[in-house]
């Protein structure tokens, strides 16, 4: 069975479109764990009508503490083999559960890809292909485009629970701060040749200038949380993450204003 975690916080707006998208999966046996982050509109009755007329929709109430704290809470309360993370105003390929349900029980984590689209589903862009349906290795998954976002893999609930693997609370891009933490702790990892996620890139979701300090320094302490996870691991490997993480973060640099540019780029070497 698969727990999908879904966090929600005042996307009235978008939320019919993602719990649909769940409820109308080919595949049936999953549990949505559906968590609401003290949302200030209409979120919860909507989330109501779902509980109410679907067992498998379970709805949780918290006081607002961001992404990471939803995420965190909801997988208190998970039942299921394997755990998806899906973001309020994004949503599923109705068959992706059926797809994920092929692939063999023995790995860890399973990436499948993403579409970028706007509000009218139009398509922005399209995550390029890694490789046909396989078994990959490291080196291979820190070329994905779309490597750190947690919505973009599914995970087997034993190995996720077995490390304790938490969302970082109060920063933002917490899922820089884990995911590649969890490819590496990870056994196994299958590559799923299909467009299963998609992505809503939202005008009111756009960075903006007020918090790219806060950004660029919440990426650089995930930058040095990650680094200082990983001692004991084999030297090729560690040299190989650290490289794919500059990269990473060197990418998130290009919002810096120019003026402030050399202390950032001071701070990553």
């Amino acid at each position: 069975m698969f727990s999908i975690i879904v966090p929600v916080y005042n996307v009235e707006k978008y939320l019919k479109k993602c719990l649909d998208s769940i409820k109308n999966q080919t595949y049936t046996n999953f549990e949505v764990i559906i968590v609401n982050d003290g949302s200030k509109d209409n979120s919860q009755i909507i989330i109501d009508e779902y509980v109410n007329s679907d067992n498998r929709f379970k709805s949780f109430i918290k006081k607002n503490g961001g992404l990471s704290s939803a995420r965190n809470y909801g997988l208190k309360y998970v039942t299921g083999d394997y755990i998806l993370f899906l973001d309020s105003d994004d949503y599923l390929d109705i068959n992706l559960l059926e797809k994920l349900s092929k692939v063999d029980s023995s790995y860890d984590m399973v990436k499948f890809k993403t579409k970028l689209v706007d509000e009218n589903d139009n398509i922005i862009k399209e995550e390029k292909t890694l490789c046909d349906s396989k078994e990959v290795h490291l080196q291979e998954l820190f070329e994905i485009e779309y490597l750190e976002p947690a919505w973009s893999y599914m995970y087997k609930t034993s190995f996720f629970i077995k490390n304790n693997f938490k969302f970082e609370k109060n920063r933002l891009h917490e899922d820089f701060g884990l995911i590649p933490y969890c490819l590496i702790k990870a056994n196994k990892v299958y590559y799923l040749n299909y467009y299963g996620h998609y992505y809503l890139q939202r005008k009111s979701g756009i960075m903006n200038s007020s918090n790219i300090e806060k950004r660029i320094e919440d990426i650089l302490y995930q930058f040095d949380n990650l680094i200082n996870k990983i001692e004991g691991i084999d030297k090729d490997i560690i040299k190989i993450f650290k490289h794919t993480l500059s990269i990473r973060v060197i990418y998130f640099m290009k919002i810096v204003p120019i003026k402030k540019q050399n202390y950032y780029i001071k701070e990553l070497k």
